[in-house]
């Protein structure tokens, strides 16, 4: 750019314009020093930061047969549009995967032999004196409630601020794994689902994981077969009524006969034409029963969804470190911003014209 370029956009820019450019640029010593305490600060926190360990477990759903035979999914699959969304099973999973019911029961799971994983994580973090100020929470020592259902007032307070700050943190992270088929349908989903938890301590961040997969499991396929579950025990009940009946009346059959044996007149084989009669009809409820009860255990397998564990965290768990570089970097920004700040508010000190726009 020419000499007159310059001096025409320099004799462009409004005069407080001017002065303030000189102001900053007349300071440049001062954005330095305090670049470089930014910088410097940046690396330091991260050269002393907590090192933390991530966990990675991977597991897939296979859906119910009732699931996957629907004729509207299947006509849609032909078009690629069954998946483009998460299905009801994946929205169920990242729903329940951060509810107190899952993931408290997880963080109430065995640690080792003395104390669960919620006394571990308060042990981390240094969490009981905070509790001593607490009136409601200064008696407590440790979890003793293996289940939700169990926990005590204090047990139940401590176990809700654990849940909160391990989503408030997003250091549990339950997602879906994403395929691309075409150009035309875009992203699907596979039914593979990926659990990732970032924590300080390596043997909770590999134990959680696989708790809350343990739980999850249980209660969800429990949740979805529930009423083919009860149908089944039910039918099963009624076997059993049916075969104890069922043995009493041969039983009674047998001594009837013999009974009967070498009696001449029809009169005395009454009760046992009767037994037989009865006999005969019990075997056909029984028979019936046995029917019910593997069509209701085949219904029971088709709709059962089952959990395949993939990958689970193995020890050593991959190190998580924060980056000097970035750090350093953002210091250096993060001071370099502040200074600029402190230094326009002094060039509208000593302006207090401007004010008046």
């Amino acid at each position: 750019m020419s000499n007159i370029a310059k001096q025409g956009i320099k004799t462009a820019l409004p005069q407080w314009l001017k002065d303030y450019f000189n102001h900053l640029w007349n300071k440049r010593t001062t954005f330095l020093i305090f670049g470089f305490v930014g910088l410097v600060l940046g690396y330091l926190y991260a050269w002393n930061a907590k090192k933390s360990y991530n966990a990675r477990l991977v597991f897939m759903i296979n859906e119910s047969k009732s699931a996957s035979s629907n004729p509207l999914s299947a006509i849609a699959s032909q078009f690629g549009l069954s998946q483009i969304s998460p299905t009801v099973t994946e929205d169920r999973v990242f729903y329940l995967s951060t509810t107190n019911k899952i993931l408290g029961e997880a963080i109430l799971s065995p640690y080792d032999d003395q104390m669960c994983i919620a006394d571990k994580m308060i042990e981390d973090k240094g969490l009981k004196e905070t509790f001593a100020r607490d009136t409601s929470l200064a008696k407590f020592d440790k979890f003793t409630a293996k289940t939700i259902q169990n926990l005590s007032y204090a047990e139940n307070k401590i176990l809700g601020s654990l849940i909160n700050g391990i989503i408030l943190s997003n250091k549990l992270l339950v997602e879906s794994y994403k395929k691309k088929t075409s150009s035309f349908v875009g992203v699907t989903n596979s039914g593979i689902m990926l659990v990732n938890f970032e924590d300080f301590d390596e043997k909770v961040c590999k134990e959680l994981p696989l708790a809350i997969y343990s739980k999850l499991s249980v209660f969800y396929t429990e949740a979805v077969t529930k009423s083919l579950q009860k149908n089944y025990d039910l039918i099963c009940k009624r076997e059993d009524s049916l075969k104890n009946v069922l043995q009493e009346l041969e039983s009674e059959s047998a001594l009837a006969l013999d009974e009967g044996f070498n009696v001449i007149k029809y009169e005395g084989k009454i009760r046992e034409k009767r037994l037989l009669r009865d006999l005969e009809i019990v075997n056909l409820m029984y028979a019936e029963v046995l029917k019910n009860k593997e069509i209701a255990k085949f219904n029971l397998e088709q709709e059962k969804p089952v959990f395949q564990l993939i990958d689970e965290p193995m020890l050593p768990l991959e190190v998580k470190k924060k980056s000097k570089m970035l750090h350093g970097f953002l210091g250096l920004i993060g001071f370099g911003l502040l200074t600029m700040f402190f230094q326009t508010i002094m060039f509208i000190r000593k302006n207090p014209e401007l004010l008046s726009f």
